[in-house]
């Protein structure tokens, strides 16, 4: 071989090994960026008790309604506070408001869910004592605080609308039953423990 054909191939060689050397150099800094934006890390999910979701306050004056409640009628604490809350999902414009709703259930059952009435015919059940077949309802969901609740303002509102606004009117008229009002029956004894029960649970 001709020593230029040699210095041929040296530089041949030297150039290819240069080649080699910058692959294997990239070919390495692929796999650190690799390994940078992807780990090979097991992920570990966070559990239930690792992560407890914030306590919501309940509105104070709502918190202290149920509080009263509970302490007068002996009830569960957090079961006169849903009761609370029911009474302000359900009250209506103008009339009951929350605070109505809860008076007319003190006087009705005192806060019993599954309360019902002496009647012979259509026994009123749950805590609004709302009378099932009047209102075309099954006595047992009654018996639900919710659905009682829900009916009971229903009918309230529905009272107090028919008798033009007279709140008083409509609150007799739960009482004794809308035909016998409009005869002439009325209730002050109903209305006297309604305005006492407002008292002692709100302080009005």
């Amino acid at each position: 071989m001709k020593i230029h054909e040699l210095k041929g191939v040296e530089q041949l060689d030297e150039l290819n090994f240069k080649h080699a050397v910058a692959a294997a150099t990239l070919g390495a800094a692929t796999m650190l960026n690799h390994k940078a934006e992807a780990p090979d890390l097991p992920v570990q999910p966070i559990s239930k008790l690792q992560y407890q979701q914030p306590k919501l306050t309940p509105d104070p004056a709502i918190q202290n309604a149920a509080d009263i409640i509970a302490d007068k009628y002996d009830l569960d604490n957090r079961f006169a506070l849903d009761i609370v809350k029911l009474a302000h999902k359900y009250q209506k414009p103008g009339f009951p408001t929350a605070k109505d709703l809860l008076a007319v259930i003190a006087v009705e059952s005192q806060f019993q869910p599954n309360a019902i009435s002496g009647l012979h015919k259509d026994p009123a059940v749950g805590l609004m004592q709302v009378r099932p077949k009047k209102w075309n309802i099954d006595p047992e969901a009654l018996k639900d605080p919710e659905t009682c609740i829900q009916m009971g303002a229903d009918i309230l509102h529905k009272y107090y609308k028919h008798l033009h606004g007279d709140k008083q009117a409509a609150l007799q008229a739960y009482n004794v039953g809308m035909q016998n009002f409009q005869q002439g029956t009325e209730a002050p004894n109903y209305l006297h423990k309604f305005e006492r029960e407002l008292k002692k649970l709100f302080s009005i």
